[in-house]
């Protein structure tokens, strides 16, 4: 199996773990504050990429730890998921989704400025095209009732969710350039290791840290699952994709998942269901998807029969 293939199975695990994010942390609200819980969930995934990384890449994760980007990555990680957390605190988990989208034109526009190889993917219109009808699409897959609106009324909790769009963009970014130095296992992990460190400082002062004792077993351990796969699991292999398929085609893939949460949703709760709009935004979703996909693919062929010849 090629590298441009594992690349994609990387992006779809990352775009799966990252759709569950906004469901935990909606239900933790509950037991804890947000820097606690942010706290205790990166505490998780930090447990289990140090062990894997102290077994499978300990020189990488050397290095890893002695290159001040990954510092830099999570003190905007830190900030970005403090923000994102309280901002879904104090609104709804489908208000949060759409508005943090304004992450992808950014990303792509920095993109475009700052990575030569991803600007003929980027100039292609089945790229622009597919990227503005999933666009379209999640704004159709997050409208639960037709008769409502997706725009928010501008807030502390709007605010903070576009200045985690913008935060993000800096760190996904950031991380491409990174991740050409560094392997994306070791590299999340000192950025997991430092922004843990970072929330329990922040949980100290700023939070509840009693939270974590009072919480309860059952809580807990649905706390530290949530570390596992939407940090751990998702942010390694969403730099790996990174490194091979690049920033803007990853965010634009991505979209994704607001559409495999209400999938989710349908299949675990019966009496859930999706209106008309909901399926023709599914629909645009999955269609500028393939979209952005084949026009990837077609600048990968490009650069590969190049290189052959």
């Amino acid at each position: 199996m090629n590298r441009h293939l594992i690349a994609y199975i990387a992006l779809f695990v990352t775009t799966f773990g990252w759709s569950l994010s906004p469901v935990f942390i909606r239900y933790l609200s509950g037991a804890y504050d947000p820097y606690s819980q942010a706290f205790i969930r990166y505490f998780s995934a930090t447990v289990v990429l140090v062990v894997v990384s102290g077994i499978l890449y300990r020189s990488g994760l050397r290095q890893a730890f002695l290159n001040p980007a990954t510092f830099g990555l999570a003190v905007a990680n830190t900030v970005m998921q403090t923000a994102w957390t309280v901002g879904v605190y104090s609104t709804t988990a489908t208000v949060a989704q759409f508005v943090v989208k304004l992450q992808v034109p950014l990303i792509i526009l920095l993109s475009f400025f700052l990575f030569r190889e991803e600007r003929g993917v980027i100039r292609s219109p089945l790229f622009l095209i597919g990227t503005l009808l999933g666009l379209f699409g999640v704004g159709g897959v997050l409208i639960q009732d037709p008769s409502t609106s997706l725009l928010p009324s501008l807030n502390t909790a709007t605010l903070l969710i576009i200045f985690t769009a913008f935060t993000w963009s800096i760190y996904a970014v950031w991380g491409k350039h990174a991740v050409g130095a560094l392997h994306p296992v070791p590299m999340f992990t000192s950025v997991a290791v430092y922004t843990t460190i970072m929330f329990g400082i922040l949980s100290f002062f700023v939070g509840n840290p009693h939270t974590l004792i009072s919480a309860g077993a059952h809580i807990t351990a649905l706390a530290l699952l949530s570390g596992t796969l939407p940090i751990a699991i998702a942010h390694c292999t969403f730099f790996y994709a990174q490194k091979h398929l690049g920033a803007s085609v990853c965010t634009s893939v991505t979209m994704l998942n607001p559409l495999i949460t209400h999938f989710i949703a349908l299949l675990l709760w019966h009496d859930e269901s999706m209106y008309w709009v909901q399926w023709v935004g599914a629909a645009n979703l999955l269609t500028g998807t393939f979209l952005v996909i084949h026009a990837e693919f077609g600048g990968h062929n490009k650069t590969a029969e190049s290189f052959d010849a």
